[in-house]
């Protein structure tokens, strides 16, 4: 799914994202930078808003109901400053080579998964004749 206007943006990889950055008690800037990007590249998925509330809760600053309403508050054209890879860099500051690894880890499961749906298909066809 396209998002953003520059990145083919992967849910699962913002997710991952989140479980790889820091979190030592960022400022205000930082963690708002952080969850814009988190929306901006998953168009507010129930599934970043999880992850973002786990990587914010590394802070003893979280507090859950300003970040749901933060989080409510964003639209598809909120900070057009901000995209998804604000989020992947600051998570390859604190792991460098995640994304890289990421996108290795993803390709090779979609080349499992045409193998096996190319096995299949010669299968229901008796084998290739």
């Amino acid at each position: 799914m396209t998002v953003d206007d520059e990145v083919e943006v992967d849910i699962e990889k913002v997710v991952t994202a989140l479980a790889v950055a820091g979190n030592d008690d960022v400022g205000e800037d930082i963690w708002f930078s952080v969850m814009a990007a988190t929306w901006r590249g998953s168009s507010g998925h129930p599934d970043a808003l999880k992850a973002f509330v786990g990587w914010s809760q590394k802070s003893h600053k979280h507090r859950d109901r300003r970040t749901l309403e933060r989080w409510k508050a964003f639209r598809r054209d909120t900070r057009r400053d901000i995209s998804v890879r604000t989020l992947y860099h600051y998570a390859d500051e604190a792991q460098p080579g995640w994304s890289e690894a990421y996108d290795r880890a993803a390709l090779a499961e979609a080349f499992d998964q045409i193998r096996k749906a190319a096995a299949e298909l010669k299968s229901a066809r008796g084998g290739g004749r």
